[in-house]
């Protein structure tokens, strides 16, 4: 591939665009990443069917640019999945003690219904697991990353961190398996960002901080 054909497509499908002084970007025609300039400095746009994002990527110090200024944005815009599928998990999660267990909940992007899918353990033990990943169907979309941390308390270790860096998804930890009252801990992953992200007693999942 050339390089003239290279730039095109990095255009094609990283384009970069300018804060108007009206602060009111354009509406991104399809899902994506847009690198947008405002007058803080450089935001990393992303537009999924289930996520809108706009957070800062490099922030000016002691300058600025001539761009409108810009507001950083985290925003599910899909319906938030049914309590029976965290349930679902949970029943998955104690069954399979005192090892670990993965599955993902997935959204149809069509429909709107939500479904559980347990990832089939290759490798299962108290501190770890390899598992392969479920089909998805037409108009699927994997949301939810979710694993459990069997006894152990929920948190993101250094090899989640690895796993998810990259990703556009919502991850979930779960913890103490074994107790009355189990712990989870959930985040939105955005390509180079960890959100905390806590899930409230309705059900819905929401930034944990103002982001």
């Amino acid at each position: 591939m050339s390089q003239d054909v290279m730039d095109r497509v990095i255009a094609d499908n990283f384009p970069v665009i300018a804060v108007p002084h009206s602060g009111k970007l354009p509406k991104p025609a399809n899902c994506g990443t847009r690198f947008v300039v405002g007058r803080a400095g450089l935001f990393r746009e992303v537009s999924t069917p289930w996520l809108y994002s706009l957070l800062p990527v490099a922030v000016m110090d002691g300058s600025s640019t001539p761009y409108g200024d810009m507001k950083t944005k985290v925003e599910l815009t899909c319906n938030m999945p049914p309590e029976s599928a965290w349930r679902d998990f949970m029943k998955q999660a104690k069954s399979s003690m005192p090892n670990e267990c993965a599955a993902l909940i997935i959204w149809n992007s069509q429909t709107g219904g939500w479904r559980l899918a347990a990832r089939e353990a290759t490798l299962s033990r108290p501190d770890r697991i390899d598992y392969a990943e479920p089909v998805l169907e037409e108009d699927e979309l994997a949301v939810i990353d979710i694993h459990s941390h069997a006894a152990d308390l929920a948190h993101f270790s250094r090899r989640d961190d690895a796993d998810d860096a990259g990703g556009i998804k919502i991850s979930a930890v779960v913890g103490r398996i074994n107790q009355p009252e189990p712990d989870i801990a959930l985040r939105l992953v955005c390509v180079d960002r960890f959100i905390p992200m806590r899930l409230t007693r309705g059900g819905w999942i929401e930034p944990r901080e103002p982001v």
